[in-house]
Formats: C-alpha cells, sequence, structure tokens
C-alpha cells in the first residue's frame, strides 16, 4: 500500500493542474498527442445555422486527392482550400464552413480594410468631448461614495474620541462590544 504525504498529494494536484491547462491551451489531449507522434491533422470548424461553431480535429489521411482535394465526414464530401480559405491553428489547416455549403468560406477581406487602431483613435479623441464641455462649470462635489466613505470614517473618528475624552472609557463599550474592559 502505497502512502502519500499532505504535500506530495498537493504537489501532484498542482501539477495535473499545470499539465491540463497546458494541454488545454494546445488544444486538448488528441491533437497533443497527434502532435507528439507526428500524426498529420486539419482541423475543421463548420458554422452551424444558429451560428454556432463547431470544430473538429481529423486526421489528414481522410483528404482524397481528386481533382480537388476533399474529404468524407458524417456522409457528406467537404472540399479542402486553398490559400485564400486556410488558416492556421495551432500548428495545422483550418477550413471554415457554412453548415450548407461544401466550400470552405474565404478567408481573404473584400473591398477596403479598416484599420483597427484608426476606429481606437477615433474613440480616445477627447477633443470632441471637451469641445461640448468649454462652457460647462465644475461640479463642487465630484468625490461620490469615496467622499462619503471618508467624511463617514473622520465623523465616527470624532465620536471615538469625543466619547474616551469625555467618559475615560474606549469606543467599544459605546457599541457594549466584548472589547470593553468589565
Amino acid at each position: 500500500m502505497v502512502v502519500i504525504d499532505e504535500t506530495t498529494f498537493y504537489g501532484l494536484l498542482g501539477g495535473l493542474i499545470i499539465l491540463s491547462k497546458i494541454i488545454g491551451s494546445q488544444g486538448g489531449a488528441k491533437i497533443v498527442f497527434w502532435r507528439l507522434v507526428g500524426t498529420r491533422w486539419f482541423m475543421r470548424t463548420e458554422i452551424a445555422a444558429d451560428g454556432n461553431a463547431l470544430r473538429v480535429p481529423l486526421k489528414m489521411k481522410l483528404v482524397k486527392s481528386h481533382s480537388i482535394p476533399m474529404y468524407t465526414y458524417k456522409g457528406k464530401d467537404w472540399f479542402t482550400g486553398g490559400p485564400d480559405q486556410t488558416a492556421r491553428v495551432f500548428g495545422a489547416p483550418n477550413w471554415v464552413y457554412r453548415y450548407d455549403d461544401a466550400r470552405p468560406l474565404p478567408l481573404k477581406q473584400q473591398g477596403e480594410i479598416i484599420d483597427p487602431t484608426l476606429i481606437h483613435s477615433a474613440f480616445e479623441n477627447k477633443s470632441i468631448e471637451a469641445f461640448n464641455g468649454l462652457n460647462k462649470k465644475p461640479d463642487k462635489f465630484r468625490w461620490g461614495m469615496f467622499g462619503v466613505a471618508i467624511l463617514l470614517i473622520v465623523i465616527l473618528g470624532i465620536i471615538s474620541v469625543w466619547y474616551s475624552y469625555y467618559f475615560g472609557l474606549n469606543a467599544n463599550c459605546a457599541l457594549h462590544s466584548r472589547a470593553c474592559p468589565p
């Protein structure tokens, strides 16, 4: 019978948790095993009718080389994608399909490209906010709940000092707590 002390148990449990997080961040146990043994594979992502994306890793040996490479999954034939339809996920090709179309979706942007930093800079621009607040008078009391909490602490401190000075007792005695000396 093997006896494991508490420290060893928590060490093994922590190691198991860290190992499961690493395997999960690499795509799961199946993908990690395939990568370790060198199996070629691809990821199939299908966008269902309700908008949910279903991802399934499959072995590359399912792909048949015809005039257009294709594979069979759940009794249906699906085409593989070219450079415009292929993304890479966990080091393998990923093709994205609609539930009702055997061709992978194109991943290249059609039309004009919008830079995300341009959108971000528009929301960070304070000139319109400053323009609209030119003749606005500043609020006299802008402290909010933080100011109320500070005011309450100051008032309780003054009451505690007053009670200790005039009655010679601790403020805890005013609250009839157990901290008051008998």
